[in-house]
């Protein structure tokens, strides 16, 4: 039985969209994060505006570093458990 089907994600008008929600969403935290001020910040670092952002950004990064680094030494023979 074939399927043609078009899903969600392939029309390029619904991804020219979703990209735009997310943009805006992006901009408006950003903006939002400028006009929020900490008042009694428990580290200094904590004070700037976008550290956690960075921050998460940041882990994001490590955890795709690390994980690439131990599939070396983890991976198997595409037959390995047979």
């Amino acid at each position: 039985m074939e399927d043609n089907k078009t899903g969600f994600f392939d029309k390029p008008k619904n991804i020219r969209v979703m990209l735009a929600f997310f943009f805006i969403t992006l901009i408006g935290l950003v903006v939002i994060d400028f006009l929020y001020i900490e008042q009694h910040p428990k580290f200094v670092w904590d004070g700037a505006h976008g550290f956690f952002a960075a921050f998460g950004f940041a882990a994001c990064v490590m955890v795709i570093t690390i994980s690439k680094i131990l599939r070396f030494f983890l991976k198997r023979e595409e037959n390995y458990y047979e």
